[in-house]
């Protein structure tokens, strides 16, 4: 929340009902785009997990007329929101986790604002050699023992064998090293760290390799990376829970997890082959993703993915809205919420019937998170004013009832501070005194 107390956000919510037979993720639709028009250079780096959806993404672009060039550097997610965020080298950051509120600062200040795209979902998988004869299911807490404290198979399962355990990892740099940190071990590396017999790397490819060469050996990585070596390695289910397309997006799988590209708006519009191949991945991402070993994300977060795009991209000239004829449009528009936006909802309605628009719109000043309860819980408006962002609970209430919201900003409101003017000792205040006065 940005801590400037005076910064509201204007915003009005519609909801996106997908149509029966809709290609998944296109309730938003893009503008086009024709890889033959596009010129330009583009660099990504990040993420090992993300590379092989990328480099698939791109090599569809090029393969439908993209004539430049396309660096794709695998180097873990941090290494690569380091090139992004500090160096400013790159235009689009591949992550297998969410950027930090640290990386954001760092973007901030070279002058980059980081938007995310969500494109995909993640099993991290779970693997041991294919010649490994006595496990193939762990539990979560059998795992971090695995990881930690256990010198053998013996201690972590009396019935196994009493043979050393080998382990490999991504490195620190790794979105998948952070992940499985965060739900192995409760965000403290330092157990994972400090096991006996760990082999780290940024390459999966390494791990992949040393697992495959003993028995003993236990890795985790990237779903993509098992189901290319399946042949020598066996993923293990956890907690009795496989890693498949249905437990990924039921979240029953305990190592699930969203993949991110992430740019800027500055580069989009400076850069327009960087947006036009953003666009190109949005709008394919579904088509290609399970051939190259992941699962879709949800239709709600590619609709949010695209609208992030189309955000991003406002002042791009070539990005145009179709034009209304206020006088073609019929049915009635419902909408409620926030006082604060009500005037300017009210003032728009007015301006879309002196247009000739001859239906009736509906505009209760009720307050934002009424407005949110008419709209996400009894699903009876279309529009919801909001002078806030919705609210993580707020979504999960609209997709419980089978809608998607999507925000648009339409303006921004100072809140004021006033005192009567009969006052003569009061013309300035800072935060810390307001809040002091509200006690």
């Amino acid at each position: 929340m940005n801590k400037k107390l005076f910064g509201l956000l204007v915003l009005i919510f519609v909801v996106l009902m997908m149509l029966p037979g809709a290609a998944l993720g296109q309730g938003i639709v893009l503008p086009e785009v024709n890889p033959l028009d596009v010129t330009g250079d583009i660099i990504t780096a990040g993420s090992s997990t993300v590379f092989p959806m990328t480099e698939r993404m791109a090599e569809r672009f090029q393969d439908e007329g993209y004539a430049g060039n396309i660096t794709i550097d695998s180097v873990g997610t941090g290494a690569g929101f380091e090139r992004f965020c500090v160096a400013g080298e790159t235009d689009i950051s591949n992550a297998s986790r969410a950027i930090k509120e640290e990386e954001i600062a760092s973007c901030e200040a070279i002058g980059r604002t980081p938007v995310e795209f969500r494109v995909g979902t993640d099993a991290l998988a779970v693997v041991v050699s294919s010649e490994n004869d006595f496990l193939t299911d762990i539990t979560a807490e059998e795992l971090a023992m695995a990881y930690s404290t256990a010198a053998t198979w013996a201690d972590v399962r009396a019935d196994w064998p009493a043979e050393p355990i080998l382990r490999f990892s991504p490195g620190t740099d790794s979105g998948t090293f952070d992940y499985f940190v965060e739900e192995i071990f409760d965000e403290d590396e330092a157990p994972l760290l400090s096991a006996e017999n760990l082999q780290l790397s940024e390459d999966d490819n390494v791990l992949v390799q040393g697992v495959e060469g003993s028995p003993y050996a236990i890795g985790y990585f990237g779903f993509a990376y098992y189901q290319a070596n399946q042949g020598a390695l066996k993923a293990l289910s956890i907690g009795g829970v496989a890693p498949t397309a249905e437990t990924a997006e039921s979240g029953d799988y305990p190592l699930a997890r969203p993949l991110f590209i992430y740019s800027d708006a500055n580069i989009m519009s400076s850069k327009p082959q960087v947006a036009d191949f953003i666009n190109f991945y949005l709008t394919y991402v579904n088509e290609e993703i399970l051939d190259v070993g992941y699962f879709p994300a949800s239709d709600s977060s590619i609709n949010l993915a695209k609208q992030a795009w189309l955000d991003g991209t406002v002042n791009m000239s070539r990005v145009k809205l179709p034009e209304v004829n206020a006088l073609d449009v019929t049915g009635d528009i419902i909408t409620a919420g926030s006082s604060t936006v009500f005037p300017l909802t009210e003032r728009m309605a007015e301006r879309f019937q002196d247009e000739g628009y001859a239906g009736n719109i509906t505009i209760d000043s009720i307050g934002t998170g009424a407005g949110f309860e008419r709209f996400c819980v009894a699903g009876e408006t279309d529009i919801s004013n909001a002078s806030r962002a919705i609210k993580e609970e707020e979504i999960a209430s609209c997709e419980a009832i089978g809608r998607t919201p999507i925000e648009f900003r339409v303006g921004t409101d100072a809140l004021v501070v006033a005192v009567s003017t009969e006052n003569d000792f009061l013309d300035d205040v800072t935060v810390e005194q307001l809040a002091e006065s509200s006690r």
